[in-house]
């Protein structure tokens, strides 16, 4: 349901990336929810990212090819013939699917 919410539209904020989305779950896994049920969670969203197409944060548009189990939420993104890895891009984040 927190998921669902933050990645729809609302009166009172836009809706979110669902990989901004994930990742804050993850933060909040950590007092705030469950722990083992938002594992569960990511582990399953996260699986069928690869080849899905995205808009990174730099305004590139690329496609998932890997997502390491260690950094669910920041994978390997291909864009103009090169490989992006998110999880050591720091900087560079999804924003839209």
């Amino acid at each position: 349901d927190v998921y669902h919410a933050m990645c729809s539209d609302r009166v009172y904020q836009k809706a979110k990336s669902p990989y901004v989305v994930v990742e804050q779950l993850v933060q909040d896994s950590f007092g705030k929810l469950d722990p083992s049920i938002v594992h569960t969670f990511v582990d399953g969203i996260t699986q069928f990212a690869v080849g899905t197409l995205v808009e990174l944060s730099d305004g590139t548009i690329g496609k998932i090819v890997f997502t390491d189990k260690k950094h669910p939420t920041r994978p390997m993104v291909e864009t103009g013939g090169h490989i992006v890895n998110l999880a050591e891009s720091r900087h560079v984040s999804i924003v839209k699917v």
